[in-house]
């Protein structure tokens, strides 16, 4: 009988893992042996699902939604096989989803990433020859102008839209106010029609080649406002445009229109911060400034509720703002009221405390950074704290990297898998820039046995072979757990330390019974003979197979199993 009790969040890792882990064609082959209900007797215990498949022969599938590396399959494919994702596709089916969408997104998935990359060379040619004859008919138009003939709309530019009446060559002016600036871009907005992402897309890019045209001559840290303005104003548009469409957009983003703005946004932004003269804009325009400041405290007091992370908006922007020292003690001043203000929520008060966490961080005082945030618990989730990493890495700072490693060690026993996996990924590079080995094994080690298959990994990579046998059996894993070419590997290099685990599932397989289980136990017990062939112990092997045999004498279905694998006469 199937029964199946999983936490919720392990269908949302299965899903991931279907995706980033098997190749599309054994993905279809699994739905094949889905649909003809090749899998039996499912069942779930431990969050750890145990499935039977009928292929040439029954095999024995375990999959580990947290540890999904380590999830294994009896049949010789020796990696994530087509049984394994027929149960995946059947536990989808008993929790009451439906398997041919689930595979219809991965397709999907497969799809868009393809034309993605075929399409790419096209759209930026595409791009450049719109931006030339956009440039060609500006330029006529200017010639036309100076001749005293106004500019007229044909129809033949569908991403032209007609201007205020109050100004006919170009309503942003260089010597307008930003409030000025934000409601032409909003009531330019609001004329249009979105309907969708495409759409939004479409006249994104359209407004952009023509403010990018149509301010060529201005002053640069005027334009460098100004775009900052904009991708603002676009990116508070997506957010209100995700919003207004519920959860559509929380499943597939990273594949959509609306992930490309917005990572078109970001990097628009970082372009315009990059672009401004901060000792001209302080004295200046710190006018435009200040309404610039004033601007993203707004859009980030509240937490995110779309992709669209204003969080780390705020970050990006401070990261060049932060260097005009008036500029930073004035909005560390107000994030120290924000908190001092018992009118306003708990939520608004944790964004204000990372605010001085990131101000802390780009002043290098990381320790008061991690004091403030060790005082609100769930502040100390990895994910927030990662792009931080990613920033010690790009600038090689070693130091600060493995400091903030260390920190949030704790964190990962209750981390997600992603996370965990992103986490080793830091400590992959630092270790590869720095003599921290005694550092990782610490650390890792803490975290087992969460952490087995990484930990698992670098003792085989430093030929830590007894140990790393000791450490498996220690985390709960039998011989059935391991991949196949670890044993393999382990065997050629040190076969004496798999003898402990070869002995322990023996047992393990005799103790559960049933002729399936002493077919399996017959299979280790041949292994373990050419093992101590190979250590030249066979008086050993020959005493230990006569006190099994003897201890086992009732079961007469072993007897018999051991006649026909020939262990016995």
């Amino acid at each position: 009988m199937s029964t199946l009790n999983i936490r919720p969040d392990s269908l949302a890792f299965l899903r991931e893992d279907l995706g980033s882990r098997f190749e599309l064609q054994i993905l279809r082959r699994g739905f094949n042996y889905y649909l003809k209900k090749n899998v039996k007797s499912v069942c779930g215990q431990a969050n750890v699902i145990r499935a039977e498949v009928t292929g040439t022969e029954l095999y024995k599938v375990e999959i580990d939604p947290d540890f999904f590396g380590v999830s294994t399959c009896t049949c010789p494919y020796g990696g994530f096989c087509k049984h394994m994702a027929a149960v995946i596709f059947q536990v989808f089916s008993m929790m009451g989803q439906r398997p041919e969408l689930l595979l219809r997104e991965v397709e999907q998935a497969n799809d868009a990433a393809q034309w993605k990359q075929k399409q790419a060379e096209q759209r930026r040619e595409q791009m450049k020859e719109k931006a030339r004859k956009r440039l060609e008919a500006e330029q006529l138009a200017q010639r036309k102008r100076q001749n005293g003939a106004p500019r007229e709309h044909d129809g033949s530019d569908p991403g032209y839209s007609q201007p205020p009446a109050r100004d006919k060559e170009f309503p942003l002016q260089e010597t307008g106010r930003v409030q000025d600036w934000l409601q032409w871009i909003d009531n330019w907005f609001m004329r249009q029609h979105i309907v969708s992402d495409y759409v939004f897309q479409s006249l994104y890019e359209s407004l952009m080649e023509q403010l990018s045209l149509q301010t060529q001559s201005w002053n640069s840290a005027l334009r460098g406002w100004l775009m900052l303005h904009f991708q603002l104003s676009v990116l508070n548009r997506l957010d209100s445009f995700m919003r207004e469409r519920g959860t559509a957009y929380l499943y597939g983003f990273a594949y959509s229109k609306s992930a490309q703005i917005y990572h078109s946004c970001l990097d628009r932004l970082a372009e315009a911060l990059e672009s401004l003269n901060l000792e001209e804009a302080a004295a200046r325009f710190a006018g435009h400034a200040e309404s610039l400041i004033d601007r993203i405290a707004q859009l980030a007091a509240e937490p995110s509720r779309t992709p669209v992370n204003w969080k780390h908006v705020y970050r990006l922007i401070w990261a060049t703002l932060a260097n005009v020292e008036t500029w930073r003690g004035a909005e560390v001043r107000r994030l120290r009221a924000v908190l001092h203000d018992n009118s306003l929520s708990s939520g608004i008060k944790d964004e204000a405390v990372c605010g001085l966490v990131h101000f802390d961080i780009l002043l290098q005082q990381d320790r008061e950074a991690m004091r403030k945030i060790d005082l609100i618990a769930h502040l100390k989730t990895p994910a927030i704290w990662y792009p931080y990493l990613n920033g010690f890495r790009s600038l090689k700072d070693w130091n600060r990297l493995l400091l903030w490693l260390q920190w949030l060690a704790p964190e990962m026993r209750s981390a997600n898998s992603a996370d965990l996996a992103d986490y080793q990924e830091y400590w992959d590079e630092l270790l590869q820039q720095q003599s921290v080995e005694s550092e990782w094994m610490n650390v890792f080690g803490m975290l087992l046995p969460r952490a087995y298959p990484y930990y698992a990994k670098r003792l085989l990579e430093k030929e830590r072979f007894a140990e790393w046998a000791d450490v498996a059996m220690a985390a709960g894993y039998s011989i059935f757990h391991l991949d196949p070419k670890d044993l393999r590997l382990v065997e050629n290099a040190d076969p004496r330390s798999l003898l402990p685990l070869y002995h322990q599932a023996v047992e393990q397989l005799i103790l559960h019974k049933g002729r399936q289980n002493y077919r399996q136990a017959v299979k280790y017990l041949k292994k373990l003979r050419t093992i101590y062939a190979k250590l030249k112990q066979k008086d050993r092997w020959e005493r230990f197979i006569e006190t099994l045999v003897a201890r086992h004498s009732r079961l007469r279905a072993l007897r018999e199993e051991f006649k026909k694998g020939k262990l016995i006469s």
